[in-house]
């Protein structure tokens, strides 16, 4: 039985090369991207990616999901200060499906309760400046309390996702919104 090469790893060559298929010849290592090991040189990569980036932000809806996305990913880690993040692009789909609520630039997803990671169960839906309000008023307080209080303001009022009408009540107590 043979093995394909997708199955089995080959050794970067001796002299600290690699082989590019679209060059045909062996170039350093710094010509090559770090984290997943390809045979394409870094020159013959990125007019593919920028082609997939292109073709995802071509559409309205994509880029939507993916800008929600993105800024749950940046505030969990910096603002928040979560290792682990607890809802993906899929997730973020199928919570505005379910709301009848299309992805958009303009909407984020920040957290109802800031001392407990982003999940399906704690979002809160705001706009782009009621972002910047709650991660302003997080970073300065860390009060909970007082971030729920502007959380209440600032949520959007054309949604109904669990907790991000200003007319439910946002108990400190995550297991309360459950």
């Amino acid at each position: 039985m043979t093995q394909t090469s997708h199955q089995r790893s080959i050794p970067d060559h001796p002299s600290g090369c690699r082989w590019c298929k679209k060059c045909e010849k062996f170039l350093s290592l710094d010509r090559f991207p770090g984290r997943k090991r390809r045979h394409e040189c870094r020159m013959h990569r990125k007019p593919k990616i920028m082609i997939e980036r292109q073709k995802m932000f071509k559409d309205p809806s994509r880029l939507g999901l993916w800008r929600m996305w993105h800024y749950i990913y940046l505030d969990s880690k910096t603002v928040f200060g979560h290792e682990k993040l607890g809802i993906f692009q899929e997730h973020i789909k199928k919570i505005c499906l379910k709301n009848s609520i299309k992805p958009s630039v303009e909407l984020r997803i920040l957290p109802t309760d800031p001392r407990s990671p982003i999940t399906e169960d704690n979002i809160s839906l705001v706009d782009r400046i009621g972002r910047m309000v709650l991660t302003n008023t997080w970073k300065l307080t860390k009060n909970t309390e007082t971030y729920q209080t502007v959380l209440k303001q600032q949520v959007c009022h054309n949604s109904s996702v669990k907790g991000t009408s200003p007319e439910n009540e946002v108990s400190t107590n995550p297991q309360a919104n459950t």
